[in-house]
């Protein structure tokens, strides 16, 4: 497979204010970053922030911590103008990414993670979502995480309508509703489910569902109090 850029221009240096501003223009990528920042050291910074105040999560991902990561103050905004295909070399059944944005900033000093992603549509194998919102807040051990997608198409003849994903964190626990109404005639027909995720010990990851609403059919399913679902290493358990 061969890729290739038109055009690429990376700059950095410093405005009237003493802050740094790093700007990327490419047929590939624009964006700009500017605040208290070594370009070269952001992931230390990131990732010593998660570790620090949601330590289970960030161990599963792989971060680390990095004592010596310098403090980190920027601001990021960051827009996909023509993937051309580069998007594979990192997930092959990822389709084009043109008009993805990606903004946020992250304050070491005072705890703080902020990030947004919006894209008219994104493709993964046989699904395409459209409208696609993500949104995160976080301040020390605590924060929102909410997705929402407009449509969600499977092949060619399955469509399933607006879904919502509202997420609570505090450390290493979150709490989770996930909401979809169909318009139409459906195997899955109403979901209003809420629930909580966790890890459970070094390997698995246990869920406990709210008596939420679920329609199956046309035909309400209930939900026992005491359910639980764990997964992890290779194997599921399921209580309901």
């Amino acid at each position: 497979t061969y890729y290739q850029l038109e055009s690429f221009k990376a700059s950095t240096g410093f405005a009237d204010n003493n802050k740094r501003v790093a700007r990327l223009d490419s047929d590939l990528l624009t964006g700009e970053m500017k605040g208290d920042f070594d370009i070269l050291k952001i992931w230390q910074g990131v990732s010593s922030f998660f570790v620090r105040n949601h330590p289970g999560f960030s161990e599963r991902l792989g971060m680390k911590s990095f004592p010596n990561a310098p403090p980190l103050e920027v601001e990021y905004v960051f827009k996909f103008n023509n993937s051309e295909n580069f998007q594979h070399l990192f997930v092959k059944e990822l389709d084009d990414l043109n008009g993805l944005t990606l903004q946020g900033k992250i304050n070491s000093n005072a705890e703080a993670f902020e990030f947004y992603l919006d894209a008219p549509q994104l493709g993964l194998g046989n699904f395409r979502f459209e409208d696609v919102a993500v949104s995160s807040k976080l301040v020390e051990e605590e924060g929102l995480l909410d997705v929402a997608i407009a449509r969600t198409l499977i092949g060619d003849k399955t469509e399933i309508p607006a879904i919502t994903l509202l997420n609570s964190i505090y450390k290493d626990t979150l709490e989770f509703g996930l909401n979809y109404q169909s318009g139409q005639a459906s195997i899955l027909d109403n979901l209003n489910l809420n629930g909580k995720l966790f890890l459970m010990d070094s390997t698995h990851y246990k869920v406990n569902f709210d008596q939420s609403n679920l329609f199956i059919l046309e035909k309400p399913w209930v939900i026992q109090k005491d359910n639980y679902i764990i997964f992890g290493d290779r194997n599921i358990e399921v209580d309901n």
